[in-house]
């Protein structure tokens, strides 16, 4: 793809995204039916993040993208599909906090039996010293999505 087309189109997507405010971008998995556990939440925290005002965005894609709009959508707020293709999205956040390039965000993983792996992971990073014992605070890690609420809210 030309750098020109890649130009045009942040711009294009910054001008739209100005019309709206306090949102909350979703990632997850696109390889992920309905019926999983995990999309079934991500539906319910769509559709409450909606009903508390804030609108929801995600990769436009299947799986868990789809059932966060989906609630959103069911929802008071917008549903916001951007449909890119960035491989390792979620990464690349953290890799801008992490270097204080990026707005200081709030990251939540949710469900805490999937993420123990990477987690253990990093801490074993931050002990040899590969990543400071303070980037594992650029994220938290939660079951319940009450949880996420009630921090979001009391932001």
């Amino acid at each position: 793809m030309k750098d020109d087309v890649v130009k045009s189109e942040l711009i294009n997507a910054a001008k739209l995204l100005d019309n709206f405010s306090k949102n909350i971008t979703i990632f997850g998995s696109a390889r992920i039916n309905q019926e999983h556990d995990l999309a079934k939440k991500a539906y319910q925290l769509g559709k409450l993040l909606s009903d508390s005002g804030l609108n929801i965005l995600t990769g436009a894609g299947l799986g868990i993208m789809q059932a966060a709009n989906q609630g959103a959508f069911d929802g008071k707020s917008s549903s916001i599909g951007l449909n890119i293709k960035l491989p390792k999205e979620q990464m690349e956040i953290l890799t801008l906090l992490q270097t204080r390039k990026g707005k200081r965000i709030k990251i939540f993983l949710l469900c805490v039996s999937f993420w123990s792996p990477i987690i253990i992971w990093f801490e074993t990073l931050a002990q040899q010293g590969y990543i400071s014992q303070q980037d594992l605070n650029l994220f938290c890690i939660v079951d319940e999505i009450e949880q996420i609420l009630a921090s979001i809210k009391g932001a």
